[in-house]
C-alpha cells in the first residue's frame, strides 16, 4: 500500500450544473417527515445506542441484536455517559445526573 488514500470523484460540477427543476423543493415539515422522523431499523437489529462520555466527549455507537445485551451495556455506560437509544419505536435521550458529580463542576 503506498499510503495514499483512494480519490473518490465527484461530480459536483455536473451537479450544480443540473436545471433546478429536477430538485423539487419541499416544506420543512416534509423533509423533518421524510429524513428525521421516519428512521427505520434493520430487523435483525433491536437497537442502537449512542454513547457521549462526559469527561472525553468521545463517541461510540453501539449495535444489538437482543435487548437483554442492550440494557446490560446501557447500564454500564449510563454513569459516565449520556446515552441516546433508537429501537423500532422511538429515540430517546438517557442521562443521569449524579449529584456528587453537579457539586465538583
Amino acid at each position: 500500500m503506498n499510503g495514499k488514500k483512494k480519490y473518490f470523484h465527484n461530480n459536483w460540477k455536473e451537479i450544480q450544473a443540473t436545471p433546478a427543476e429536477f430538485f423539487p423543493e419541499i416544506t420543512w415539515e416534509e423533509f423533518y417527515d421524510w429524513r428525521v422522523a421516519s428512521w427505520e431499523l434493520p430487523s435483525s437489529v433491536c437497537c442502537i445506542i449512542r454513547e457521549e462520555n462526559k469527561k472525553t466527549g468521545k463517541i461510540k455507537e453501539h449495535v444489538y441484536s437482543r435487548q437483554s445485551s442492550a440494557v446490560k451495556k446501557l447500564e454500564s455506560i449510563v454513569n459516565n455517559s449520556h446515552a441516546t437509544v433508537v429501537n423500532h419505536d422511538a429515540v430517546s435521550l438517557v442521562t443521569i445526573n449524579n449529584p456528587t458529580e453537579d457539586s465538583n463542576e
